[in-house]
């Protein structure tokens, strides 16, 4: 019995001593961040939607421009082959002109698809770029708040987590503060609320 008193007496002020260190609203060292909450509340998708649609538009012109000289070329080459040729034209000419326009057509279907991925690179070049900021902005709100690990709400598996563990109220804060900084007025000035996902 005094031998249970001993180990109790010992055991009860550790307990109590570890019992004092949790406090009540402990989430562990995790920080979640919803990124998307983040670019929303920034009114970055507003911003990337433009910034994509106007380089959409300048493709579409290259790619307009391209198409024309293509049908220049092939008008040149109707001249070329029809000029003294009789009428009908022969089978070896026609096979020719048809050769030839399918050559154009893959040139502009090369050139198509070439657009199509530039402007997804754009695309993801400008998600990285965020991304990376967020990361940063992420990784040093969580180490001022105490927290080890940053979990992001978009890429991973959070099913729930305490609301003291959730950070992006203050990467969007400091976000915001760091783009205005580096970009002046190209970003916007006050949060906008946005439907556009990144």
């Amino acid at each position: 019995m005094s031998r249970l008193c001993t180990v109790l007496l010992f055991f009860t002020p550790c307990l109590l001593v570890g019992c004092g260190q949790q406090s009540g609203g402990s989430t562990g060292n995790v920080a979640v961040v919803d990124l998307d909450k983040v670019a929303n509340q920034l009114g970055l998708g507003k911003q990337w939607a433009a910034e994509l649609t106007a380089k959409q538009s300048s493709v579409n012109q290259q790619l307009t421009g391209f198409q024309q000289q293509l049908n220049q070329q092939l008008q040149q080459k109707r001249s070329q082959v029809t000029a003294g040729a009789e009428e009908p034209l022969p089978e070896s000419q026609q096979v020719q002109l048809v050769s030839y326009q399918e050559e154009l057509n893959e040139k502009l279907r090369l050139a198509q698809a070439e657009a199509k991925k530039h402007l997804q690179g754009e695309r993801s070049r400008i998600i990285q770029t965020y991304r990376r900021q967020a990361e940063q902005i992420s990784s040093q709100v969580a180490r001022e708040k105490g927290f080890d690990v940053v979990l992001t709400k978009n890429d991973s598996v959070v099913l729930t987590f305490a609301p003291t563990a959730d950070i992006t109220q203050e990467v969007a804060e400091q976000l915001k503060l760091a783009l205005a900084s580096t970009s002046g007025a190209s970003r916007p000035a006050t949060p906008a609320n946005s439907t556009a996902q990144p």
